[in-house]
């Protein structure tokens, strides 16, 4: 969760004052300035949500599988979580 939050502050922080100048961020015709690679923002956003949605995902399971209920309702609450991977 620390990641989470640490990565998205960052990401925020570098949107809004990605470019130089600012205004370059609405007007990408502006002559001169820079912005940051939106597309390497992107990417990292990819590479941290795909790890973050696995361990989601799997931290439940162990606690799932350890209830003393038939194999077919574990699956079917196992099925939930998986779901929520869509």
């Amino acid at each position: 969760m620390w990641v989470n939050i640490a990565f998205y502050s960052t990401t925020t922080f570098l949107e809004i004052f990605g470019c130089t100048p600012r205004e370059k961020a609405w007007n990408p015709l502006l002559p001169g300035g820079h912005c940051i690679n939106k597309h390497a923002l992107v990417v990292a956003s990819s590479a941290i949500n795909l790890p973050s949605d696995i361990v989601i995902f799997f931290l439940p399971q162990r606690a799932i599988w350890r209830l003393h209920l038939s194999k077919r309702k574990r699956l079917g609450m196992s099925a939930v979580f998986a779901i929520a991977l869509l």
